[in-house]
């Protein structure tokens, strides 16, 4: 679909922190983070509030695109977090991608990272991050034995 990444792999971004920035009303597009949801059929269930929803697919052609939008917006950001299913392969290679394309721009400041566990991860977490997640179903693809807290 896309190219592999070359260099050094982004680190995965840690929930936590993805929560913080939410908590904080930076969950809109033009703050200092993109949240991009890479899921197609499995959306279903439910996406991150503030995400966008880009499927893996179409990710590597978009990138310049969006690249364009946010800059003209004058609210580029300075972080572009992918989040898949589970984050175990696809995400990773699509935060690297992503980061590669932002080089070519001639960005080397944006940082791009991947959500370490998904959004299966984000749904296990616990009630503080379902209530996070927009159009929540716990009968599609997102639940997986939700706990609460």
């Amino acid at each position: 679909a896309y190219p592999s990444p070359s260099g050094k792999q982004p680190e995965p971004l840690p929930r936590e922190q993805v929560l913080a920035k939410l908590k904080g009303g930076n969950e809109l597009l033009g703050s200092d983070f993109l949240l991009v949801d890479l899921r197609s059929n499995d959306h279903d269930g439910g996406t991150i509030c503030g995400s966008i929803n880009l499927p893996v697919q179409s990710l590597y052609p978009a990138i310049p695109t969006l690249y364009t939008l946010t800059e003209q917006s004058g609210h580029r950001p300075t972080r572009i977090v992918v989040a898949v299913g589970s984050s175990q392969g696809r995400g990773h290679q699509a935060a690297g991608c992503s980061r590669n394309v932002l080089a070519h721009q001639g960005d080397n400041e944006t940082q791009s990272a991947d959500l370490r566990g998904g959004i299966k991860g984000w749904a296990r977490a616990g009630r503080k991050y379902t209530e996070w997640i927009d159009a929540y179903d716990t009968n599609k693809r997102v639940k997986q034995r939700v706990t609460e807290e």
